[in-house]
This record gives C-alpha cells, sequence and structure tokens, in this order.
C-alpha cells in the first residue's frame, strides 16, 4: 500500500482538533527525519571528501572515500523523495 492510499479515508471527513494536531505532530516528524537525513549527507560527504583529500595511502582507501560520496548523494535523493512523498497527502488532508 502507498503511502499517499493511507489518508484517502480521511479526505471526506471533517477532521476534528484532535486530527489536525496529530497531522501537524506528522509534519513536525517528517521534517525532524528529513534534517537526520541531511545530517547523515553532511557526514558521509565530509568523511568521504576528508578521506580522498587527506590520505594518500593506497587505492583502497580511495575507493572507500568516494563510495562515501555516493553514499551521501544516494542518502540525500532518498531522503528528498521520501521527504516530498509524505509531505503532500498530509498537507492535502489538512487543507
Amino acid at each position: 500500500m502507498e503511502r499517499k492510499d493511507v489518508y484517502i479515508a480521511y479526505e471526506n471527513e471533517k477532521m476534528i482538533l484532535r486530527d489536525c494536531l496529530a497531522a501537524d505532530r506528522t509534519l513536525l516528524a517528517n521534517e525532524r527525519t528529513y534534517l537526520a537525513y541531511l545530517r547523515t549527507v553532511v557526514n558521509l560527504l565530509a568523511a568521504g571528501v576528508g578521506i580522498i583529500k587527506y590520505v594518500d595511502s593506497g587505492l583502497l582507501l580511495q575507493v572507500l572515500g568516494w563510495i562515501f560520496v555516493a553514499g551521501s548523494l544516494a542518502t540525500f535523493y532518498f531522503g528528498t523523495k521520501r521527504f516530498f512523498g509524505t509531505k503532500y497527502p498530509i498537507k492535502k488532508l489538512m487543507v
């Protein structure tokens, strides 16, 4: 079941205060999770660049540095996709 399908049942009903507060908490949790993804991206990128630029001993560490950089880009893509995939159905529900 897609994430969007979860909210279809609530579209035609009127939301009460409890439901609005729960949706707000869900939005804030989604933003907090996205910031955790971004923190991970920055850490992976810093580790990768640091290994690539400052370690001159061996090809294995250079490859490891590039793996960290690629992992940071993949994490950024996945985190951004997940953030917006969750944000829009909740925003649509709240309007």
